[in-house]
């Protein structure tokens, strides 16, 4: 047996030659991390299971049986420590963010531009207490951008994001720093995608939809989040390593 880069072969004897099978990854430090490859200490449930969903599609088995050892399957918290529930939702000052933070910023009806609204750092069993937008005031989120601090600026890898319109066209791809989507228009969205170039990096999101709410699955690597003829809100995201 020969193990390579957390990969394991097994020598097979097949007509007088040998052939190396390679069986299952093994990865016996898998952790999710956070942007800044600190340990992430909690994850609503929902998105824990749909992480190992997708690590089970990629054929990451030993990493996916991983998922629910390192956190709770009941409240999503890092086994090894206590997080107590988040606040509220609320719009916060740059100085609250530490060296490491990622946010996001909107465009809504009769609000104009607000923010920076947190990356979800932990959204409980049952819906976001952190989240970019209003909810519950049936007013349109009509743009968007995600920055970060500036202590992550050099190292952060490249993430993109556009909005989806209700005539189904998409706003112009857009990266950190950058718009997209409308202002003074009264143009809804329905929806939104994000999605990183770096491999080692996945964006998971979930858009708040009219009458719908937070009563849809995450969504990832530039997949749609929403929900056709019904106006987007507010969004959540994050974006880990693992």
């Amino acid at each position: 047996m020969l193990v390579l880069m957390g990969l394991v072969f097994v020598s097979c004897h097949v007509d007088d030659d040998f052939a190396e099978i390679e069986i299952e990854e093994i990865d016996t430090e898998f952790r999710i991390r956070d942007i800044n490859g600190e340990l992430v200490k909690a994850l609503p449930v929902d998105l824990l299971k749909s992480i190992e969903i997708d690590l089970i599609g990629k054929g990451k088995l030993a990493k996916a049986s991983q998922v629910f050892k390192l956190y709770d399957a009941s409240t999503g918290q890092l086994n090894s420590a206590y997080l107590p529930k988040g606040e509220s939702n609320g719009r916060m000052n740059d100085t609250q963010y530490g060296p490491n933070d990622v946010f996001g910023y909107c465009h809504q009806q009769d609000y104009g531009d607000i923010g920076p609204f947190s990356q979800a750092e932990y959204l409980g069993v049952e819906q976001p207490t952190q989240y970019v937008g209003h909810t519950g005031q049936s007013k349109k989120l009509e743009g968007m951008w995600l920055t970060t601090s500036a202590a992550l600026v050099p190292t952060r890898p490249a993430v993109y994001y556009a909005l989806r319109y209700g005539d189904l066209t998409w706003s112009a791809n857009a990266t950190w720093g950058q718009f997209t989507g409308t202002r003074g228009q009264s143009k809804a969205t329905i929806g939104l995608k994000i999605w990183s170039t770096n491999p080692s990096f996945s964006t998971w999101y979930k858009a708040h939809n009219a009458t719908v709410g937070w009563n849809q699955p995450w969504k990832s690597d530039g997949q749609f989040s929403g929900v056709t003829n019904k106006r987007m809100e507010a969004f959540a995201f994050y974006i880990l390593q693992y």
